[in-house]
């Protein structure tokens, strides 16, 4: 729809319903209302330089009182990450991977902070350093790297330092073992891929 992109819609019509829908009383009204959410965000574009909407789809994520909501949102979010990972511009790509990486490592439900880590687990890099997403097929984009020396002129480095220092301060106090195993896993992957942690200081991978 191209009304999405219109900044009167998104501020006077979308925001105002989407951004509470996941108080709503009625299990169908939220799910209809955060599927919509996630549509939108996917498709739609910051309003001068303020991305309402995905700052609606993270507190759903983060305010809902409803399990419901909050799963389908954190579970939006993984597919609006893979949505912009191939569409410019590169900040909302860096803002979405920091939402995920935060969720990982606050203190949210178990269930909410999973998802979140299985999708930040789908984050590779392939040998000329740019982010992949691997989920049911692999996208590559063409505007995320890595590492900052590795990137061309025009492209943006993705923090992957703090991913792995949130991982790693996880392990030393999560309780939960599936999360201790699934970050432990995560971040051994991670630390054995030279593409990757290209930017991460020798020494921490070595702590870690």
């Amino acid at each position: 729809c191209r009304y999405i992109h219109d900044e009167e819609v998104v501020m006077f019509a979308l925001h105002p319903v989407l951004s509470r829908v996941h108080a709503d009383p009625d299990a169908s009204v939220r799910a209809k209302g955060v599927s919509l959410l996630v549509n939108t965000v996917r498709h739609s574009t910051p309003i001068n330089d303020e991305d309402v909407l995905m700052d609606d789809l993270y507190r759903t994520v983060t305010e809902s009182e409803h399990r419901d909501s909050a799963m389908a949102a954190v579970k939006g979010l993984g597919m609006v990450f893979a949505t912009l990972l191939e569409f410019p511009p590169a900040s909302r790509c860096v803002d979405m991977f920091e939402k995920l990486t935060a969720l990982v490592g606050g203190r949210y439900p178990e269930a909410v902070r999973m998802v979140a880590l299985q999708t930040l687990a789908r984050v590779q890099c392939n040998s000329r350093y740019q982010i992949e997403y691997v989920d049911s097929r692999s996208r590559t984009s063409p505007f995320l790297y890595s590492a900052a020396s590795k990137a061309p002129k025009g492209a943006t480095a993705l923090q992957v330092w703090r991913f792995i220092e949130t991982l790693s301060t996880t392990l030393t106090r999560e309780r939960n073992p599936v999360l201790f195993f699934s970050c432990l896993s995560v971040v051994s992957a991670a630390c054995t891929n030279h593409f990757i942690t290209h930017d991460v200081p020798r020494g921490f991978l070595c702590l870690v």
